[in-house]
């Protein structure tokens, strides 16, 4: 996590009203390292309004509202590397699981109920095996098997991770690359099958 934002954090929540070197660093830090680039963005300018109430003049930078204004296509690798359009195909940074399970909604516009996510056991498997043709079956089977267990959160707990991990790359732009939906619902990806290219 970044200096701005640990000393942001304290700025603004701290108890003290000079902002002096904390004895724990910089405020939450688990709860700092699940905010998006949005929400640390909206914190640090929060911090600049406050020191401007104290008679302070600051500025931060603003970066770019979005790296993709637009929806822009996705195109596919055999093996299953994603890459937008907008940036010079750049490719879009997922674990391995997270890329499979955004794979699995990207195959499926009509969307996914997570109380079926069982149904996708096989799918899933052929997806992460692309990802990863040289991990030994045995152990890609085991870990396909623990993402979809029954009675566990591990699938909803990845979906959370892969929409916070696809809101720090688009930014505000992420939405329709995000999986939406709610319990007991089919959740899906909101991007146009069209601006989706397989190889």
């Amino acid at each position: 996590m970044g200096i701005q934002a640990r000393v942001s954090w304290e700025i603004l929540f701290g108890r003290k009203s000079v902002l002096e070197e904390p004895e724990v660093p910089y405020g939450d830090a688990e709860r700092l390292d699940l905010l998006s680039a949005r929400e640390l963005f909206d914190l640090l300018q929060k911090v600049q309004e406050k020191l401007h109430e104290k008679g302070y003049e600051v500025s931060i930078d603003k970066a770019d509202e979005s790296i993709c204004p637009e929806p822009q296509t996705l195109h596919i690798s055999k093996d299953y590397r994603i890459y937008i359009d907008c940036l010079g195909l750049k490719e879009i940074p997922l674990r391995p699981l997270l890329r499979s399970v955004f794979i699995l909604f990207l195959k499926h516009p009509e969307g996914i109920r997570v109380k079926e996510k069982d149904a996708y056991r096989e799918e899933l498997m052929d997806i992460y095996a692309h990802i990863f043709p040289n991990l030994d079956q045995d152990i890609c089977r085991e870990r396909i098997e623990r993402l979809i267990a029954p009675g566990q959160n591990a699938f909803s707990e990845n979906l959370s991770h892969l929409n916070r991990a696809l809101g720090s790359f688009f930014g505000p732009a992420a939405s329709p690359y995000q999986v939406h939906g709610t319990n007991g619902h089919p959740r899906r990806i909101l991007l146009d099958p069209v601006y989706i290219m397989w190889e």
